[in-house]
């Protein structure tokens, strides 16, 4: 079961009961990429390790409505991406595959696989049709919605230069092109893009 408790409100306002005995990613349903369970509006989507999708709407019943199977491994990110009125779901599995779905029709819209090590952390732009992908293996690709590389991202800034660490953690800024990254070796880095 998962909860939802506002810190202003110091009570729990949803409780959603999960088919799956564990889960990875969150998302709420509307426009951005905040992980996190949300409001009592909206749907709600969760990723489980099996590779399943399971959609709630709070507003129907505290079980799973709606459910999404396309990953063989551990769900490590899920995005609304802005496109199609908030309605186009970005799913990213630990595997490197990437599915795009529309969630009103429970259908897939395409799929591309974009990195070819394990992937710890998926980011979306809310603005910018751009996403960010992190690796185990110490590097951060950040590419268009249709799998064009725009740039990689090995080593930290500085005169010094040292190779970031394993990925834990991506996002970017609702407005900027600026991307935060969070890694294992305790550094948190800030990445801009020309404005």
């Amino acid at each position: 079961i998962w909860t939802h408790w506002p810190i202003n409100k110091q009570t729990c306002i949803t409780a959603l009961a999960s088919p799956v005995t564990s889960c990875e990613s969150f998302e709420r349903g509307g426009k951005g990429s905040t992980p996190m369970i949300g409001s009592s509006v909206g749907s709600v989507v969760a990723g489980h390790r099996s590779g399943a999708i399971c959609m709630y709407d709070p507003r129907i019943g505290n079980g799973p409505c709606r459910s999404f199977m396309g990953h063989e491994s551990w769900i490590v990110g899920l995005n609304f991406t802005g496109e199609m009125d908030g309605n186009e779901l970005l799913s990213a599995c630990a595997a490197g595959d990437v599915r795009f779905w529309d969630i009103r029709m429970l259908s897939r819209l395409r799929a591309m696989n974009i990195q070819r090590s394990p992937m710890t952390a998926v980011a979306v732009h809310s603005r910018i049709p751009v996403l960010a992908s992190g690796s185990h293996d110490q590097f951060v690709k950040v590419l268009t919605l249709d799998g064009e590389t725009l740039t990689g991202i090995r080593y930290h800034e500085g005169f010094l230069g040292q190779r970031i660490g394993p990925v834990s953690a991506l996002d970017f800024h609702p407005n900027r092109m600026a991307l935060a990254v969070g890694a294992t070796d305790s550094i948190v880095s800030l990445y801009t893009g020309v404005d």
